[in-house]
């Protein structure tokens, strides 16, 4: 009872890491299925029934990353891994957190350009970033257009202004011509 209570607390506290919970329970385990844990023999299944478990728990979190990756190869970017190990598959989770989390703001400026909004600002995050700077450029290029389309159409203006003065002068001195 005391090492139930134990194991209970120590499960449901969320800052203790439970690096070991998997051989505890494969010794609880092992144990209600009848086996005695001595000598060499006990070892070497305990050993390759540890190592199940933790290749089990490997595999499952690749697989989520792996299945995270081809989502997002398809373009969907609603991606949530929850990978909690603070091991090297940990960190990598956390990786496909921080860049799905940067494809997000790429695709929310590059939605707001589309609707119109060429005052977006989308900052490359450092030297090497391709996606930012052609993202950067590519903005800064509708700016410049929409300029040039916009100064176009003015002087478009001034000159369909200075034709239709023209014409009404023409106009005049054809009527004044004809009587």
């Amino acid at each position: 009872p005391e090492d139930d209570a134990a194991l209970a607390a120590w499960l449901s506290d969320p800052d203790q890491p439970k690096a070991l919970h998997e051989a505890k329970l494969a010794i609880h385990d092992l144990t209600g299925r009848g086996w005695t844990l001595s000598g060499i023999t006990s070892d070497i299944a305990l050993a390759a029934y540890l190592f199940l478990a933790f290749f089990i728990a490997m595999t499952r979190s690749v697989a989520r990353m792996v299945g995270t990756a081809d989502a997002i190869a398809e373009g969907d970017l609603e991606q949530d891994l929850d990978v909690r190990s603070r091991d090297e598959i940990g960190a990598l989770a956390q990786a496909f957190e921080r860049m799905v989390a940067y494809l997000r703001e790429a695709a929310d400026a590059a939605g707001r350009i589309a609707s119109g909004d060429l005052s977006v600002e989308h900052a490359p995050r450092s030297e090497r970033d391709v996606f930012g700077t052609a993202f950067t450029s590519m903005a800064g290029q509708l700016r410049a257009l929409v300029g040039r389309l916009s100064g176009s159409a003015a002087r478009l203006g001034i000159a369909s202004q200075q034709m239709a003065g023209t014409s009404e002068e023409a106009g005049r001195a054809i009527e004044e011509i004809a009587t």
